[in-house]
C-alpha cells in the first residue's frame, strides 16, 4: 500500500510540476498574433499584381470580381 501512495505522490508532483511549467511559459511568451483585418469587396479593372485581404458578407457579391482582359496576379491574400 506504501508504494501505490508514493507513486501516486509522485505522478501528482510531477503532473502538478508540469502545470506550473506550462503556465510559467505562457505567463512569458505570450501570443502576439493579430486578428486578420479585411477590407470589403474589390473590382480589378486593370492588369497588376494586387495584395491585400478582403471579403464580402453577401453571398451575391464575390469579394474579389476580375473585371479586365490584362493579366492579373493576386498574392499574399486571403
Amino acid at each position: 500500500m506504501n508504494a501505490i501512495s508514493y507513486s501516486n505522490r509522485m505522478r501528482a508532483g510531477i503532473t502538478l510540476s508540469t502545470l506550473l511549467l506550462v503556465m510559467l511559459v505562457l505567463a512569458l511568451f505570450p501570443y502576439s498574433g493579430k486578428a486578420q483585418t479585411y477590407s470589403g469587396p474589390i473590382v480589378i479593372t486593370k492588369g497588376g499584381t494586387y495584395t491585400g485581404h478582403w471579403e464580402s458578407r453577401d453571398s451575391n457579391v464575390s469579394a474579389v470580381e476580375v473585371q479586365t482582359s490584362e493579366p492579373v496576379l493576386i498574392l499574399n491574400s486571403s
